[in-house]
């Protein structure tokens, strides 16, 4: 049985403004970094003239109104973080404020970022999340996970922390308001109120609790308007929007629907706005209602902060439809290019493109149900294969759902590149062709497809398949694991022909099987959950099992010898030499073409030098993916310790980037792809994901292309010079025009990078010079004009 598989949101973008951005390839330098972040997930808007500043939990992007420019902010140049909570501008310092989940805090502006981080660094335990800023003169006023706290905004300081929970200890405070010479508290435990001239606000006796409350429930927002107290409280099935006089003593309700939460109040003195997860709601000064508007171009909306700005423009902050324009009747999304999610679990790079699996799984290999589907960055612009934003957020984020859940990984065919295989550990096997954007799910039917359900378990659905890798074999033949059953490893040949092989003992049907590897000699490699790894060779017979042999590689010695039987990844490199990475360490299998013939067949360690001991490099990592480059080089991405780069026989450390030393969101790596036309490295970090330009690309078999840019090179360019196109090892060698060298060098890979200096360090002078490139073997050479202006 086949159903028809969601198609692309590519539609829904005629009724949104997208914003491309799609620089050069030679406009990135070698050693910088690139975000590919979404901002369809918005949290937080503020607004400053025909200024907008949107804020996802991942970065945030500047908007000029005006011009239509857009100015992207992440830990690449201002933001000092990753996971931001709300944003606000304050018109004192005349700096916009953002707050981050553990209570980081930046100042930033459209050329600088200033960070205040002694929340975060502080030995406070427990919630730390700046919920709101309230800016009043020269402090700011946080509400976070355990009081307030006031920054001495002139001196970036803590000025002091106000602990109001019962007898002082910490308690969840969401809101701050200050009005008519009192300080309002929203918090987790009731609505608080003090003097705000008393010079004694951390001492929590100087604060009383508000006790005629329509509810005794928490109180989640807090606002001021024209003479009014706002209240948002919540129930059960509901929040409530409450208001009084600011003399008076009793409460009226102002806004109450079934279903309806709130995110945000806000208010600027003439107009309110409530924000709320299926519409948002605009107020004027005098309590009547502008807009009520539950859909916003065609969309549920989901908001979580809406302003009003110049002209009565309202912008607000769309959790999956990004930064929303409404002015009368005329409405547009914002949204910056970007995948369509931060979560990820697989890259796919194969020429130019790359793709992005958002799929996921729990540590027990049960599903996390993102419906999300997949993003890919074709031709330097992202686009979204999967279920619209109105399916995303319309409550369709469980197992019946009709969207295909849970996609693990994709493969390009490499036949027909407009054709993917999608991994779902829902639905199963996913075939997409992106040139008319159509799909259909295989259900599993053992008689059409020969892919077999899963073991039948109460926790899943009915009809639950469990495939997590996919890849396709240089012939164009496309193989597939599947778990809990003993056809664990399915090959789908040119014809459409389906192919099962029954893996027991090796593998039964109460093993999880995820990612999968074919080497060059054909043989195919897959992961068996706390079993090791299992590789396969049907011996280029596809359509006879008899020669078949496969056979499970685990920690024991001498049948694999593997650091951990918990096998994470695998790759095999230029050399022919797989590389295991597994929960404790790293394996290599130097003679990969030995696994069947030899009786012992052991990974083995690269032992390195350290502090004088002989120790195992990487011994102590949980090793969650490899990538090669096209100098043979290896990436290694970790669960806890970010990314490395090695040499090619992993003896010399290139680069160890971590969240700490470097613009990477998160130390936990999910993947690695590596763009080999212009050498850009992506990470899937457990926060978003994020690409290097590095030294090496893909090699070539001559030297006949070979460019170099920038070329010329200009005065005020200080960046790398790049000379692409080259054969593997190639020797380049620059000269003035009277021979003599200012520079030479071996390719890593397919391309040679030279910083723009002579041998002595000096910048050569303006003039014409010569690069001489030459393949490894002397057999071809060719000579490329390079003009430098001092």
């Amino acid at each position: 049985m086949k159903s028809t598989f969601y198609h692309t949101s590519a539609a829904a973008l005629i009724v949104m403004l997208v914003i491309a951005t799609k620089p050069l390839l030679g406009q990135y330098s070698i050693g910088t970094w690139r975000d590919h972040l979404p901002y369809n997930e918005l949290v937080d808007v503020c607004v400053i003239g025909e200024t907008v500043y949107a804020a996802s939990p991942y970065g945030m992007f500047r908007y000029d109104n005006v011009s239509g420019e857009v100015q992207r902010i992440s830990k690449i140049n201002f933001l000092s973080d990753v996971g931001i909570s709300c944003i606000e501008y304050d018109p004192v310092s005349q700096y916009v404020v953002v707050g981050y989940q553990n209570g980081n805090l930046d100042l930033i502006n459209s050329t600088s970022g200033i960070n205040i981080p002694d929340i975060a660094l502080s030995n406070i335990i427990g919630d730390k999340k700046i919920y709101d800023i309230y800016p009043r003169g020269d402090r700011l006023y946080l509400s976070t996970g355990f009081g307030v706290v006031v920054i001495d905004t002139p001196r970036r300081e803590v000025k002091e922390t106000y602990f109001i929970g019962e007898n002082g200890a910490p308690v969840t405070v969401f809101d701050v308001v200050i009005a008519e010479d009192k300080i309002y508290a929203a918090t987790a435990d009731g609505l608080l109120r003090a003097e705000v001239s008393n010079p004694f606000l951390p001492n929590y006796a100087n604060w009383n609790e508000v006790t005629d409350l329509p509810m005794d429930t928490t109180v989640k927002h807090i606002e001021y308007f024209q003479g009014y107290i706002l209240m948002a409280q919540g129930s059960t099935d509901r929040d409530v929007l409450y208001r009084k006089p600011f003399a008076s003593d009793t409460w009226e309700t102002f806004i109450d629907f079934e279903g309806l939460r709130f995110n945000e109040v806000w208010s600027d003195g003439e107009w309110f706005t409530v924000s709320c997860n299926l519409t948002y709601f605009l107020y004027h000064y005098d309590f009547n209602q502008n807009y009520n508007v539950p859909i916003h171009n065609g969309y549920q909306v989901h908001t979580n902060n809406s302003v009003v700005g110049r002209y009565g423009i309202i912008w607000t902050a769309d959790k999956f439809n990004g930064l929303l324009y409404k002015m009368g009747d005329n409405e547009k999304n914002i949204i910056p290019q970007g995948p369509v999610s931060g979560d990820s679990r697989r890259l796919e790079a194969f020429d130019n493109n790359i793709w992005v699996a958002h799929g996921g799984i729990t540590p027990d290999w049960t599903n996390q149900w993102r419906v999300t589907g997949l993003s890919g960055f074709v031709e330097e612009t992202w686009r979204h294969i999967g279920p619209e934003p109105s399916v995303i957020n319309g409550q369709n984020e469980s197992p019946n759902d009709p969207a295909v859940c849970d996609i693990m990984d994709v493969a390009v065919n490499p036949l027909n590149q407009n054709e993917l295989a999608l991994a779902s550990w829902e639905e199963g096997l996913v075939m997409v062709n992106i040139a008319n954007e159509t799909g259909v799910v295989t259900n599993g039917d053992p008689e059409e497809d020969g892919i077999v359900p899963g073991a039948a378990q109460q926790s899943f659905a009915p009809g639950w398949k469990g495939v997590a890798g996919v890849a396709y074999d240089a012939d164009g033949i496309l193989w597939v694991t599947n778990s809990f059953t003993d056809k664990a490893l399915h090959a789908i040949d040119l014809g459409g022909n389906y192919h099962s092989f029954d893996l027991s003992p090796s593998v039964t049907a109460s093993d999880k099987v995820g990612d999968i590897l074919i080497d060059y000699n054909g043989f195919i490699y897959i992961t068996v959950f706390n079993k090791g790894l299992l590789v396969f060779n049907d011996n280029g017979t596809l359509g006879s099992t008899s020669d078949d042999n496969f056979k499970l590689l685990s920690d024991e010695e001498g049948n694999g010898g593997l650091p951990s039987a918990d096998v994470q990844c695998m790759e095999v490199d230029l050399d022919g030499e797989v590389w295991v990475g597994t929960a404790q360490g790293l394996g290599i299998f130097y003679n990969s073409a030995g696994i069947f013939s030899e009786d012992v067949f052991d990974a083995e360690p690269i032992l390195i030098q350290q502090d004088g001991n002989t120790q195992e490099l990487l011994g102590t990592e949980s090793i969650t993916c490899i990538k090669i480059d096209g100098s043979n080089r290896k990436w290694i991405g970790t669960q806890n310790s970010g990314v490395y780069l090695f040499s090619d026989d992993g003896l010399q450390e290139i680069y160890h980037f971590t969240e700490d030393n470097s613009p990477l969101y998160s130390n936990t790596i999910y993947d690695i792809a590596i763009n080999h036309s212009n050498g850009e490295v992506l990470f899937a970090t457990e926060q978003g994901v994020i690409g290097f330009f590095s030294t090496a690309t893909k090699f070539y078999e001559d030297v006949e292309n070979a460019r170099v840019f920038p070329n010329p090179v200009r005065p005020d360019y200080t960046g790398n010079i790049t000379i692409d196109g080259l054969a593997y090892n190639t020797n380049v060698k620059i000269t003035d025009i009277q021979g003599n060298i200012v520079f030479e060098t071996i390719s890593e890979g397919g391309r040679a990078v030279w910083n723009g200096k002579r041998l002595d360090g000096a910048r050569p002078a303006t003039g014409v010079y010569l690069v001489f490139i030459t393949n490894p073997d002397g057999s071809a050479d060719t000579t490329r004009k390079l003009t430098f202006i001092r």
